[in-house]
């Protein structure tokens, strides 16, 4: 079934609440030659053709059925995977990657960088997944005890719950050592937590909240007091780096400049469309942003 990212698909099947139409690719004699095929259905598929499609990049999704599924293709759903999706940019690793490799803006050695990162991502979800597999199903006797004397003290001790439930599949990868990083230009043990390659924090920003205020697209954010100065350099900053988008914000609640590292000064990040971290430091620097956005998108490598 040959399914294009405006969600239409085949007329086999589908529920009748779906304006569903036949791909004229399906009667074609010729091969049809598309910029990006994606491979399922699935939660993966569907969310990175939407990404796609948001960003105008025309892409088809392949996939064997012939019907929309009426039950789910994940076997959960995570919290960070909820926080992309109803954030409705879903700009997730590869989307954002693909869209600026497509309009020429950075080379396909950007896409090789998802299978780097993500891969850091697998190993993490295999060794903590593996963690929980054990746990369940003890391999001895010593293993058994274990895991009976977290059970039992989990009800009335907090440090116990934390054996019994990580819960850290529920959160983002760091990308430590990704290519796209730049050198951290913090003072060292300054929010150790938010180093390049890190998710971004979210943190209450006047009537909303941080996280949905960045968008999909690069951004250059500011965080510490009210600053005149900075106000008019970010009023006049420039829309595009080298021909990328990049979007202009500062921040001042107590909470984020807690969390971000600015209880002292200021904090300048630049944070990518997929809200990791890209680079920071603790004086606004336009050269050094401009060279971060290069690194960030593959044109300069280590």
């Amino acid at each position: 079934m040959m399914l294009p990212a405006d969600m239409t698909t085949s007329t086999n099947a589908a529920p009748a609440a779906y304006t569903c139409h036949r791909s004229p690719d399906q009667d074609r004699r010729e091969a049809a030659h598309h910029p990006v095929v994606i491979a399922g259905a699935g939660p993966v598929g569907l969310v990175l053709a939407l990404d796609l499609a948001k960003k105008g990049q025309r892409c088809v999704v392949l996939d064997k059925r012939t019907s929309l599924s009426d039950g789910s293709r994940a076997i959960c759903w995570a919290k960070r995977t909820l926080e992309i999706m109803g954030r409705l940019g879903l700009a997730d690793n590869l989307g954002w990657k693909l869209d600026l490799v497509l309009r020429g803006l950075a080379p396909e050695a950007l896409i090789d960088s998802y299978a780097d990162e993500r891969q850091l991502a697998a190993d993490e979800n295999i060794l903590n997944s593996t963690r929980a597999t054990d746990f369940i199903a003890p391999k001895g006797a010593g293993a058994t005890l274990f895991r009976d004397a977290v059970l039992e003290l989990a009800g009335t001790h907090p440090f116990a719950r934390r054996l019994l439930n990580s819960g850290r599949l529920s959160l983002p990868t760091t990308y430590d050592g990704s290519a796209l990083n730049s050198a951290d230009a913090f003072t060292s043990g300054t929010a150790p937590n938010l180093r390049p390659g890190a998710p971004a924090a979210d943190a209450p920003e006047g009537n909303a909240w941080l996280l949905p205020l960045l968008g999909d697209r690069f951004t250059v954010l500011a965080v510490g007091p009210t600053n005149a100065k900075l106000a008019t350099a970010f009023n006049s900053a420039p829309a595009t780096s080298n021909g990328i988008p990049v979007k202009w914000r500062t921040a001042h609640s107590p909470e984020a400049m807690q969390r971000y590292g600015a209880t002292e000064g200021i904090a300048v990040y630049l944070i990518r469309p997929d809200n990791h971290i890209a680079a920071r430091g603790q004086t606004l620097d336009l050269t050094q942003i401009a060279q971060a956005v290069d690194r960030a998108t593959a044109r300069v490598r280590a």
